[in-house]
């Protein structure tokens, strides 16, 4: 999965829709992939968080659009890994 949010503009509940599809996805029995580190965001607080985790990419167009195609990048890239 991946979730569009604004950290700066929405720090309390940054990505809170990502993290509340992975809930519904996670009690109807789907193991989730594409995690991704937290590190390098700045928020208050996400439905998203699974420990140091994001339940997928984290995506912020408005505050740090300029490490969105690196991001996706390493993404895809560990997706790729996980599905072999």
């Amino acid at each position: 999965m991946f979730g569009l949010g604004d950290q700066k503009g929405y720090p309390e509940n940054f990505l809170d829709g990502m993290g509340i599809l992975a809930e519904i996805f996670e009690d109807r029995g789907a193991r989730l992939v594409g995690f991704t580190s937290t590190e390098d965001y700045s928020y208050d607080s996400s439905r998203a968080e699974r420990g140091d985790q994001f339940c997928g990419l984290g995506i912020d167009y408005e505050t740090q659009g300029s490490k969105n195609k690196e991001r996706v990048n390493a993404w895809v890239k560990k997706l790729k890994m996980e599905f072999n």
